[in-house]
């Protein structure tokens, strides 16, 4: 190791480059000097107080933040626990929608109605379209005091 031949010179190139307190202070490196004893008290103060009025275990599983109570299985569990109840969820549904009857047993057993063939479904088109071409204009459902008029309408001619 070799030693600088002016240290004096060294040492105040040195301090002339270095931080000033508030940097050091913004940087989180060394603490306020300016905060008293009166401004610590209350953040100490402020600090108690959130300590003193968390909520309990038992509030945080009820606005689900915790999905269980703590005291019944560790938090760091309750994540596999979770995944492990939706996958058997999961496969119970899946061999449900196996085991299901199909349409022609369901129609066997009354349950659905038989499909409609397509003679009988022109029959009904044709017949609902003849309904609605002779469906009355509203002016004779006025006329029959089946609607009542609207007087904030005014007529078109």
């Amino acid at each position: 190791m070799t030693v600088p031949e002016n240290p004096a010179k060294l040492l105040e190139a040195q301090l002339a480059h270095r931080p000033d307190i508030q940097d050091l202070v913004e940087r989180n490196i060394i603490k306020d000097p300016k905060m008293n004893e009166q401004e610590k008290r209350r953040v100490e103060e402020s600090l108690l107080h959130k300590i003193d009025h968390r909520p309990t275990p038992e509030e945080l599983v009820q606005h689900n933040i915790l999905k269980a109570d703590p005291t019944e299985i560790a938090p760091a569990l309750q994540k596999s626990q979770f995944e492990l109840e939706r996958s058997m969820i999961h496969d119970s549904l899946e061999n449900k929608l196996h085991e299901r009857p199909d349409r022609t047993k369901l129609v066997e057993q009354g349950i659905l109605e038989k499909q409609l063939d397509e003679l009988e479904k022109k029959r009904i088109e044709e017949s609902l379209l003849h309904k609605i071409d002779h469906r009355p204009t509203p002016e004779e459902l006025i006329q029959h005091n089946i609607l009542k008029a609207d007087p904030t309408e005014v007529a078109s001619e």
